[in-house]
């Protein structure tokens, strides 16, 4: 039957990619057979098959060599990797490459009325002057400047450089381009993207893109997709399924596909090294050898140069894709391929290589000198880290991004827009079901990494602080991503670092996530949010807190000033995310903590988490009643304590091996002391967050309980009316993001400083 491939849409590959990252290759060790177990396939061994009596498919025996498929969903998990619904990527595309599209046209305007002398120049200096930071030094040169001519030369270098080589013209503008997806998988947001400035483009020509016909639009996007789009992923499947979406978005009758190799390549974005770190030994802190690297700067400008050829060559014929294709090669193997096996060696190094004559080894690459025993000693094991991980080293990658075609940076290096979704899960040997150790040293050991590291270390955080870094002055940033970020305490070194070093334009949250079918992502039982950034100046931002899924209009932002934050919440910054929340309800939570003079309860009654961890206590834990129980958040009701809750299984501590094992003075030993309890897990639409009762003395308390003990002036009963208030209730519920009612968060109360001591009348 006749298959029309063109009819395929992105979300077919966002699928087909979603299902091929559940499977994995294997070699079977010995007979095998598929059979049915609990709903799912699953292999087991031919013999036990055999001896549990089952029916035996002689033509699914898979035997010993063979290579046969696995269903994995830790795959998917372990990757963190969601197909992006379309109204999410739309979103993030239009309003982070729209502005950017709207200061072009608008350049060109001003351009075309300096140049035409249609406004006063005045008048147009001192419009231009509103966003400059060195004011008064750009008057006193605009007061040196005399005739009409100098004039409009100064206005025209002070509205975007010295002598621009666009000229001003909105169509080289829009080439200039460069937009990023960091981690791509099947290239979604770059399929967006090509479809937004080719839209653009159109615009820029003088015509209408709802007027032109598909060539013009096919034609647009193919001169779009080789300037201006980038794209990376770990996965090489990934890559080719970008690569496939973005073919079937720019065919055109007679033309070949478009040349993508030079923009979208395989590697892991995370890792790799900095040109400016190569000089010398990695992880020595006063490391005097360096060796020389004058010549970095003329290769990178003949690669820059070679660049520039591939885009500017047309794709007309197959024999113009190939000689793209030989050009991209030739960079490689003159210019660039030695600078990357220096960029492996020293990121290898991170990894666990020792190559202690690292600038020896250096010289002799860049001479062509290595002897075979180097390379062999040190080359070879380096390129197994190499290859293993997948160094990305940006600069050598997409020279032309960072450099000039004189091989010096650029006076403004880096991408205008990074765009996407990031993998989001924990980096952790569990979750990862590898070591990780060097990884997490590799990310502490890089400063631009610093905002994303925390007691636990997230992958989403990691591409945040990386796509700032590569982000361009004033360029623009757009992902979605986890709930957290705006009030998780592990990432409040991410959040300071965007209220404090870019302007977050706006955020999308979407809190509700129980509902599968009213949540961003069916199949991933998470809370997320869309935020837009800037990396300018912070001033206002606002945010909107949607009920479901979808983007509302209607929904009244949030008007916040990022110091605002640091008022509302020193000690966390959180930023609020309550659905239906108002403006008037922020300005009446920063009038709490004004009234309560910014003292929280943790400075007169600090929380605890339960003190019999459920897993690394399990020595002293049975099913058996043959110890005292112990108290699960089950047990905890507000102003009530129940006896037997209705769910989980008890389970019983024995006292005796507990207590030996811990000294009197830690927590274990807060059982002789009543305390207040309350529930650690109430999920975000529970009919209440914070839940209390006080313990009596004698109770051991599980982890999924946090509790208050001995606190300083104030009676225990007097705290837990404050933890059991509606007004407290409130507070709480603006800022948490999960299930979770976290010791920090209830830490983080605003208390009343309260008068022990009657007033003299």
């Amino acid at each position: 039957a006749f298959i029309d491939y063109s009819s395929l849409d992105i979300r077919h590959l966002g699928s087909i990619y979603e299902g091929l990252l559940e499977y994995k290759l294997r070699i079977a060790k010995e007979d095998l057979v598929p059979i049915k177990q609990k709903g799912r396939e699953i292999y087991v061994s031919l013999k036990e098959a055999k001896k549990q009596g089952k029916k035996i498919d002689k033509n699914k025996v898979v035997y010993t060599g063979e290579v046969y498929l696995v269903t994995d969903k830790g795959e998917r998990k372990a990757t963190g990797s969601y197909y992006t619904p379309r109204y999410i990527v739309k979103y993030i595309i239009e309003n982070t490459l729209g502005p950017l599209i709207d200061n072009i046209f608008k350049k060109a305007k001003l351009a075309k009325t300096i140049k035409e002398g249609t406004k006063p120049l005045e008048r147009i200096f001192e419009e231009l002057l509103k966003d400059k930071e060195e004011k008064q030094n750009l008057k006193r040169l605009w007061e040196l400047t005399k005739s009409d001519k100098e004039k409009k030369i100064f206005l025209l270098n002070l509205l975007d450089g010295v002598q621009p080589k666009h000229g001003y013209d909105p169509i080289e503008m829009i080439f200039d381009l460069k937009v990023l997806d960091p981690a791509m998988g099947s290239g979604h947001f770059l399929v967006e993207a090509t479809d937004f400035l080719a839209k653009a483009l159109i615009k820029a020509l003088g015509a209408s893109p709802k007027e032109v016909g598909e060539d013009e639009i096919r034609w647009a996007r193919r001169e779009i997709v080789e300037r201006c789009i980038f794209g990376v992923d770990l996965n090489s499947l990934a890559v080719e399924l970008a690569k496939l979406a973005l073919w079937l978005r720019t065919m055109a009758k007679g033309k070949p596909l478009n040349f993508l190799d030079h923009h979208l390549k395989v590697g892991n974005s995370l890792i790799g090294a900095k040109l400016d770190k190569i000089q010398s030994l990695p992880l020595q802190k006063d490391s005097l050898e360096f060796f020389d690297t004058s010549n970095l700067t003329q290769d990178l400008a003949k690669a820059v140069k070679s660049y520039f050829i591939i885009q500017k060559e047309p794709a007309e014929n197959v024999e113009n894709i190939k000689n793209k294709a030989k050009t991209l090669n030739y960079i490689n193997e003159m210019w660039l391929d030695k600078w990357k096996r220096i960029g492996n060696l020293w990121t290898s190094i991170h990894f666990g290589f020792e190559c202690k004559p690292y600038c020896k080894i250096c010289k002799l690459i860049l001479e062509d000198k290595l002897p075979t025993y180097f390379k062999k000693k040190f080359l070879d094991p380096a390129l197994e880290i190499t290859d293993k991980k997948q160094f990305f080293h940006w600069e050598l990658e997409f020279p032309e991004v960072f450099y000039d075609e004189f091989g010096r940076i650029r006076e403004n290096p880096g991408f205008d827009a990074v765009v996407g979704n990031p993998p989001y899960d924990v980096i952790s040997e569990k979750e990862q079901q590898k070591e990780v150790k060097e990884d997490k040293n590799f990310f502490s050991s890089l400063s631009f990494y610093k905002p994303a590291i925390g007691s636990k270390l997230n992958f989403y955080r990691l591409f945040a602080t990386l796509s700032l870094e590569l982000l361009k002055k004033n360029g623009r940033h757009g992902f979605i991503v986890p709930l957290a970020l705006l009030a998780d305490k592990q990432a409040k070194p991410l959040r300071k670092f965007l209220l404090t070093k870019t302007h977050i334009e706006k955020i999308e949250a979407f809190p509700q996530k129980d509902d599968p079918f009213n949540r961003v992502f069916f199949e991933a039982k998470l809370s997320t949010c869309v935020y837009i950034v800037e990396k300018s100046t912070p001033t206002l931002f606002f945010i909107r807190v949607h009920p479901g899924k979808d983007i509302l209009k209607g929904i009244i932002p949030l008007e916040i000033y990022p110091d605002q934050i640091e008022e509302f919440d020193s000690d966390n910054l959180s930023i609020p995310c309550y659905p239906g929340m108002t403006t008037k309800d922020f300005h009446l939570a920063l009038k709490l903590i004004k009234v309560c003079k910014g003292n929280v309860l943790k400075n007169l009654a600090p929380s605890q988490q339960g003190e019999v961890n459920l897993t690394s206590h399990a020595e002293f834990l049975s099913y058996n009643p043959d110890g005292q129980i112990v108290l699960r958040g089950a047990h905890i009701d507000r102003y009530q304590f129940n006896e037997e809750p209705k769910q989980g299984t008890p389970v019983y501590l024995n006292i005796e091996k507990f207590l030996q094992a811990h000294s009197k003075n830690t927590k274990a030993y807060d059982y002789q002391y009543t305390r207040i309890g309350y529930q650690r897990g109430a999920a975000i639409d529970n009919w209440r967050r914070i839940i209390a009762t006080i313990i009596e003395k004698g109770n051991f308390c599980s982890d999924t309980v946090n509790y208050i003990v001995n606190p300083k002036q104030l009676n225990l009963f007097a705290i837990l009316a404050f933890l059991n208030s509606s007004l407290w209730e409130w507070r709480f519920r603006l800022t948490s993001t999960n299930n979770h009612v976290n010791a920090y968060e209830i830490n983080g109360m605003p208390m009343p400083c309260i008068s022990f001591v009657t007033p003299e009348k």
